[in-house]
């Protein structure tokens, strides 16, 4: 059983070990227990505990997936009144299981029942524009529910419905760009709206990071953090991918792509190097913008590379070049995360000067 969960040293121990071992001042143990004990409470310590949350969490999605496919099965032989008051009545008990938790001050119970409140409020606004007619287009819908999850969220400030506003708000984006061919009154192209798409994500991404820094981790928005800055990095990788490999048979196009994506990447990497390196050590940020702008360059040199009379040639150079740079930035992001995980002993060295 050790092999799969080893014991893991807590940091207490680790704390008790650099005081035996002089790496802290005896006149600074108090602030380093303290530390210790802020970094203790932060996740469950038994891999037990968390298997319980993950229960949690999985009975609630079962739950709700359970009363949609209940619904699809049994869509002939249900009146729509019988629809409507049974879904409505699980929204009830969920919201009395939400005023009972906050009761207990059952933490871990709270985020699951706003995820399943949030799926079968998601499930209502379907049945009623499948029953009434009213939603002709799926993008209202998911408008309609991303706009619904942003008042859970901001009211118990839950990282889960922070993530699907975000995921429903681009899904609806998309889905009305592809029904109407444009955005609103913007009459825009796909890569100019995959643009615009990317720009909206990564600027938001900024203002929550940015939010979390300067209260000092007291607003924990983690997930939603890090899928606005998958979103952005993703849709501007795609957007610099179909500029490079839109129109093959043109070849000054081509070049103008090639030229245009290559200026973009040199001038982002500085900012995005001194933002997430100098100012932070981000590590997720730099992950996702190395790892994208890897796959942008794989599509600038295999856009070079059509022209050669040896296509096998070409792609084992393309492939070396994947491999090569994604060790290279693995084996920095390592070390990255080794030096963030020594921070706790320099600020306690820096607590007894």
């Amino acid at each position: 059983m050790k092999h799969l969960f080893p014991d893991k040293e807590s940091d207490a121990a680790k704390l008790a070990a650099w005081l035996e071992q002089g790496k802290v001042r005896k006149h600074a143990a108090a602030d380093a227990w303290a530390l210790a004990d802020d970094a203790s409470n932060t996740a469950p310590q038994d891999w037990l505990a968390r298997f319980s949350v993950v229960g949690i969490y999985l009975g609630a999605l079962s739950f709700a997936v359970g009363v949609i496919f209940f619904f699809a099965y049994n869509w002939d032989y249900l009146h729509r009144f019988i629809k409507f008051a049974l879904i409505e009545s699980a929204l009830l008990l969920i919201l009395a299981g939400l005023y009972r938790f906050g009761k207990r001050d059952w933490p871990w119970g709270i985020p699951a029942a706003l995820m399943l409140l949030d799926l079968l409020v998601g499930a209502l606004l379907a049945l009623s524009g499948q029953v009434y007619q009213t939603g002709a287009d799926p993008w209202q819908l998911f408008a309609i529910w991303s706009a619904f999850s942003l008042f859970p969220a901001f009211a118990y400030r839950n990282d889960l419905l922070w993530c699907a506003a975000i995921l429903q708000a681009n899904l609806a984006l998309w889905l009305h760009f592809q029904a109407l061919g444009r955005f609103f009154v913007f009459d825009w192209s796909a890569d100019t709206m995959l643009l615009v798409a990317a720009i909206a994500n990564l600027l938001l991404h900024l203002l929550v990071n940015q939010r979390q820094r300067l209260a000092n981790r007291q607003v924990k928005l983690l997930l939603a953090d890090g899928l606005l800055l998958t979103l952005g990095v993703g849709q501007l990788a795609l957007y610099a991918g179909m500029k490079v490999m839109g129109d093959v048979l043109d070849p000054e196009h081509s070049i103008h792509g090639v030229a245009g994506v290559t200026s973009g990447l040199v001038i982002l990497f500085f900012p995005v190097f001194l933002y997430y390196r100098r100012l932070q050590i981000y590590v997720l940020g730099l992950g996702m913008w190395g790892f994208g702008a890897i796959a942008v360059f794989s599509c600038v040199l295999g856009r070079l590379l059509f022209e050669i009379d040896d296509p096998v040639g070409g792609f084992l150079l393309v492939g070396l070049f994947i491999v090569g740079s994604s060790s290279a930035l693995t084996v920095y992001l390592r070390r990255l995360i080794n030096t963030g995980q020594g921070e706790l002993v320099t600020r306690l060295q820096e607590s007894k000067r």
